[in-house]
C-alpha cells in the first residue's frame, strides 16, 4: 500500500455544546484540547481442560465513551466555564456534546455523543476542574471537563 497523503493536523477541531441537543454552541475559540476514551468491546475468555490458551469471543457490547475537553478558562458569561461549570453545579449536571476533528466542514466528520439510536445524548458531566495555579509559568489558565456517553456516533456534516 502507497503512503498515505491523506493526513490533517490535529490542531483544527470544533467543539460545540448544547443545553438541549438542538441549539449548538461553538466552544472552538477557547477549546484547546480533545481526549477521547473508552468503548472497548467487551470480551469473554475461557480456559478449557484441553488446551493451552484461551476461548476468547466478542461480545458486541462496547463500554461508554468518555470525553475529556480542556478549555481557556474566562470568567465572562456565554464562555465555556460559566456554561459548563453552571450546567454542572445545577439540579441536572448534563450537556450535550460534539466535536468535528478537523474542523466542520461540509463533507467532514462529526462525533455526536449520542444514546444507543444514534441521537444526542445529554452526557452526565464527570467533572468539571477549575484552574491549576502555577506562579512558576505564565501559562494561560485552562479548565477541564469530562462527559460520559453510551457512544459517540460517526456522521459525515451535510450543512
Amino acid at each position: 500500500m502507497a503512503q498515505t497523503t491523506g493526513g490533517a493536523s490535529r490542531s483544527n477541531f470544533k467543539l460545540e455544546v448544547s443545553t438541549d441537543g438542538t441549539t449548538w454552541t461553538d466552544i472552538s475559540g477557547s477549546a484547546a484540547g480533545v481526549t477521547p476514551s473508552g468503548g472497548e468491546q467487551m470480551i469473554g475468555e475461557q480456559q478449557t481442560a484441553d488446551g493451552s490458551f484461551p476461548i476468547v469471543a466478542g461480545a458486541k457490547k462496547f463500554s461508554m465513551r468518555q470525553f475529556e475537553f480542556n478549555c481557556v478558562y474566562t470568567e465572562a458569561a456565554g464562555e465555556p466555564w460559566k456554561v459548563v461549570s453552571a450546567r454542572y453545579n445545577s439540579v441536572n449536571p448534563t450537556i450535550y456534546c460534539r466535536y468535528s476533528p478537523m474542523g466542520g466542514a461540509i463533507g467532514t466528520q462529526r462525533f455526536l455523543m449520542a444514546d444507543n439510536a444514534g441521537s444526542a445524548f445529554a452526557c452526565p458531566i464527570i467533572n468539571c476542574l477549575p484552574p491549576e495555579g502555577d506562579a512558576s509559568t505564565g501559562d494561560i489558565l485552562m479548565f477541564t471537563f469530562s462527559v460520559n456517553a453510551p457512544r459517540s456516533y460517526e456522521t459525515t456534516i451535510a450543512s
